[in-house]
């Protein structure tokens, strides 16, 4: 009797031991599906096959939302209107590419490569794009609000009446950049090369401009009601019709301070 009842619990172990390996497969192909309806990717392919299939599908219907686009060479290309939103582009390689009206806001673009790229009135709110090199590319009329452009380099950029409330360019390089008509009201440029600069028009209420170099630059008719300005460099600056950090308007004079 005794026998008969220990083969008897031996026997439903088994059972719960096979439903429960069951229910292990099938949850793990539940896995594998969702994450190829949801992202695109087939643990079939190596990454140079995956990032095809994204380039691909972004070329042909201007939409790659959330997915892996990181180290690709997507270089010189024309998408406008394009849907890259929350997209990993990290370390991507865009340049002289012509993505006018892009939509990347939350996407990744840190370390990314976006020399002479056109990124005409593209929406970028919450972009991150730490150490991406931006030089001589066109983003006039776009919106950074809120985006990361801590050491980035922008040299020679265009960025002509862009919004860029709030945004960060802790120890960026702007060398020679054009930001006529900027909105950076709050924005945070500590450490920042902003070496001839044009900052005419632009809004740079209650920014933080500690330790900026501004030599050099032109910031006529701007706007810095509240600004920190603590250890900024302003050699050679033009300050002419700007509104000082106490609400003076500085008036025609020798360059490098608000006469």
């Amino acid at each position: 009797m005794l026998s008969v009842e220990h083969g008897s619990n031996q026997w439903n172990k088994n059972i719960i031991l096979s439903i429960i390996v069951i229910i292990l497969f099938f949850s793990a192909i539940l896995i594998y599906l969702n994450a190829k309806v949801t992202t695109g990717f087939d643990s079939d392919m190596n990454h140079s096959d995956y990032l095809k299939k994204n380039i691909a599908s972004l070329i042909k219907e201007k939409k790659c939302e959330k997915c892996n686009l990181s180290e690709a060479i997507i270089k010189g290309i024309t998408v406008n209107n394009v849907e890259l939103r929350h997209a990993n582009l990290y370390s991507a390689d865009l340049s002289n590419i012509v993505m006018k009206h892009g939509d990347f806001e939350g996407a990744n673009l840190e370390n990314a490569t976006l020399i002479s790229a056109n990124l005409e009135r593209a929406n970028l709110i919450r972009t991150t794009l730490r150490q991406a090199k931006l030089d001589n590319a066109i983003l006039d009329r776009a919106n950074l609000e809120g985006a990361d452009l801590s050491f980035a380099t922008l040299n020679g950029a265009h960025l002509v009446s862009t919004d860029m409330i709030g945004t960060r360019f802790h120890n960026a390089n702007l060398m020679d950049a054009d930001l006529t008509e900027a909105n950076l009201e709050g924005s945070y440029f500590v450490g920042a090369n902003l070496q001839h600069v044009t900052l005419r028009y632009a809004v740079l209420k209650n920014a933080n401009l500690n330790d900026v170099d501004f030599t050099g630059a032109d910031l006529r008719y701007a706007n810095l009601l509240g600004a920190q300005l603590s250890h900024a460099n302003f050699t050679d600056v033009q300050f002419e019709g700007a509104w000082w950090v106490d609400g003076r308007k500085c008036l025609p004079g020798p360059t490098g301070h608000c006469n």
